[in-house]
């Protein structure tokens, strides 16, 4: 049996998509790993870091990234 964790119900549209509320949440996200780092908080890092590696918002900005920014590299 194979569990569907990480996976969406169905496709994204890539036109639906509200990238300002995506960027944002990456941004906080990344925000909150540095600040527990700055104060030496590295239980807190860590379960922030699998926090970042589970969000939806972070595959999509990522997928956004390369395939935009990236292309003809």
């Amino acid at each position: 049996m194979q569990a569907t964790v990480n996976r969406t119900k169905g496709q994204t549209n890539w036109n639906c998509v509200n990238w300002r509320k995506a960027n944002r949440i990456v941004r906080n996200l990344r925000q909150r790993i540095f600040r527990a780092k700055t104060e030496g908080n590295l239980k807190k890092v860590r379960s922030l870091q699998k926090l970042m590696l589970r969000s939806y918002s972070n595959r999509l900005v990522s997928v956004r990234k390369v395939t935009q920014y990236n292309r003809g590299r």
